[in-house]
């Protein structure tokens, strides 16, 4: 999934509930249902350009902890020089909890991963989704306004509606 962030983002936390509401189905013009009920995390990638003379930077730290886990952190960073783009491509590092199926409710609404970056960056976010075996879904955390039902919408990566979200979805997508 791509995003493009439309204001400076400062350790900007994206939790596992924001991964899974990214995708959702619209029931009532207010209401959204989340199609996934669990996430797994294969890899970020983000570019930014910068001004000519000046310089942009990029980076993301995977949050290693969940309720009563931990293990190391890792962050990816790089700058732009000149001409050429800051690009970062971070997997979570092998064995983590990061690399691990999360579900969005209860206990494991942790954070997935932290970001910083400039108002010019393009996120890629590749992620898999596993459906709930029960036929039932979550609402998403946030509501909306003006929804068409029936709809599949996207949200931003922070899991906000696109009135409150610095995590834009390309054009043609409809995200709500």
């Amino acid at each position: 999934m791509r995003f493009l962030v439309n204001a400076a983002i400062t350790a900007q936390q994206i939790s596992w509930v924001n991964l899974i509401d990214t995708i959702n189905f619209v029931t009532t013009a207010t209401s959204v249902y989340n199609v996934f009920r669990a996430v797994k995390l294969n890899f970020v990638e983000m570019w930014d350009t910068s001004a000519l003379g000046a310089a942009s930077s990029l980076a993301i730290i995977f949050n290693e902890t969940d309720t009563n886990l931990s293990s190391n952190q890792n962050m990816i960073t790089d700058i732009s020089m000149g001409v050429i783009p800051a690009h970062v491509k971070a997997r979570p590092p092998n064995k983590s909890l990061s690399r691990e199926w999360h579900i969005g409710a209860g206990p494991n609404n942790t954070n997935a991963f932290a970001l910083w970056t400039s108002a010019s960056a393009v996120i890629d976010v590749d992620l898999s989704f596993k459906s709930g075996t029960t036929g039932t879904s979550n609402g998403a955390q946030n509501a909306c306004a003006g929804g068409v039902v029936g709809a599949l919408a996207f949200r931003g990566l922070d899991g906000l509606a696109v009135a409150g979200t610095k995590f834009l979805c390309p054009i043609g997508v409809y995200q709500l």
